[in-house]
């Protein structure tokens, strides 16, 4: 038991030194020893539960490194184990949290799956089972900021289904819990930096719904948060990627309303802090991966605005290469990057005077975003709306059309071109 407890150190630390290999040879060594401890003992809550952080450990090694057939077969017995704990003794908060955190663990990798009703399912799970937990810890700041996490993740599982209403009212609730600890505990920079980020996701919701003046108000809360923390601590790379994401968003808001020149600005300041970043840890593919195709796009999209098609059309195949790399990466989020590809590389063909490979690209683009799974699908009608219209296939972009304008959709992207 002792040597399995070491073997979870030994993996954690391999982990964050970027050595996922070594990490997960210790975690499948402790796996191993901790499967033939509940073996000899079943019925030992505690061999259980050590087991289920060994088992735990496995799937997040296997879904670091894209595995995630693996790691849902972990995870899934990550959930069995919890259960079990929870069926031996049903008022104990610390087995109430396993399953939890088991139910969470499921959500995250079925909503980067874009498989959006079984994350909800998931995460509202979570949210029913960790409220007893919590009124049992009499309002402890660290078990009101777990609920205020699950309370983000089932947000934004509303959002994926085009729930909005409910997504919005979530997130205010999210950002209210945060509210409640900040009051007791003004420094505590765990409660801001998630406050921030739930702002960011409100923002998002507010931009396709129409509601630019708040879209920007929130977006600006969110980045006065962090700028905050970042003062405090400038190294901390989860708050770096926090602020980042948030100029990503204050980027867009200016380029979509046709203000080029902030847009300029803030792409400056978030490629500053990405390279920074990047260079810092090169094996993270969250940044250089996700982030760095993300920049690429928007520098491909400055670049068509300013008339430079050319450039355009070089920032696309970068990004388009740098995706590529992605092994692992979130497979809802590179869909969508994918689709943000598709469009600048064929409207930078067809300003280049291109137009056979520019109606290439679109049709192979609109091919590939009419596949999929239903929940994820939804999420692409914009992109298949401008795909439809490039090719100029008027009738069936009208019916994409009033789709969206039954579920509210109001992005600047989308008006642009009703």
């Amino acid at each position: 038991g002792r040597r399995s407890r070491a073997l979870h150190l030994v993996g954690e630390i391999r982990n964050i030194r970027g050595d996922s290999v070594g990490g997960l040879t210790a975690f499948r060594q402790a796996a191993a020893t901790t499967a033939e401890l509940l073996a000899r003992d079943p019925d030992n809550q505690q061999r259980i539960f050590d087991h289920a952080q060994s088992v735990y450990w496995v799937g997040y090694i296997a879904y670091e490194r894209g595995d995630l057939k693996e790691t849902e077969a972990q995870f899934r017995d990550y959930k069995q184990l919890a259960n079990r704990l929870v069926a031996f003794n049903p008022k104990k908060p610390e087995w109430q949290m396993e399953v939890s955190y088991a139910e969470n663990n499921l959500g995250v990798l079925f909503f980067d799956q874009g498989r959006y009703t079984e994350a909800d399912l998931a995460f509202a799970t979570t949210l029913q089972v960790i409220a007893p937990a919590v009124a049992a810890g009499k309002r402890d700041p660290a078990r009101q900021l777990e609920v205020g996490v699950a309370m983000n993740w089932r947000a934004r599982a509303l959002s994926g289904l085009d729930r909005m209403p409910e997504a919005v009212a979530l997130f205010q609730r999210e950002i209210a819990v945060y509210s409640e600890v900040l009051k007791v505990d003004p420094a505590n920079t765990r409660a801001k930096m998630r406050q921030a980020v739930a702002w960011q996701y409100l923002a998002q919701i507010e931009e396709i719904t129409g509601h630019s003046e708040a879209s920007v108000a929130a977006i600006d809360t969110s980045l006065a948060l962090m700028q905050q923390l970042r003062s405090i601590e400038p190294g901390n790379t989860e708050w770096q990627e926090t602020q980042l994401r948030g100029l990503v968003a204050k980027l867009d808001g200016h380029y979509f309303r046709g203000q080029q020149g902030p847009a300029r600005t803030v792409f400056g300041q978030g490629r500053t802090l990405l390279t920074a970043m990047t260079r810092a840890d090169p094996s993270n593919t969250i940044w250089s991966v996700g982030l760095g195709a993300t920049f690429d796009v928007r520098a491909g999209r400055l670049a068509l605005a300013a008339g430079d098609a050319a450039g355009a059309l070089k920032h696309a195949q970068d990004a388009a290469r740098v995706l590529g790399r992605g092994k692992g990466f979130d497979v809802a989020e590179a869909v969508r990057i994918d689709a943000d590809i598709v469009l600048l590389t064929g409207d930078a063909l067809a300003r280049l005077g291109r137009p056979t490979e520019a109606t290439k690209v679109w049709q192979a683009g609109l091919e590939r975003f009419s596949r999929g799974r239903t929940d994820f699908l939804s999420k692409l009608l914009r992109t298949r709306f401008l795909l439809l219209k490039r090719l100029g296939r008027r009738a069936e972009a009208a019916q994409v059309a009033a789709q969206l304008d039954r579920q509210g959709y109001r992005h600047p992207a989308y008006l642009r071109e009703r």
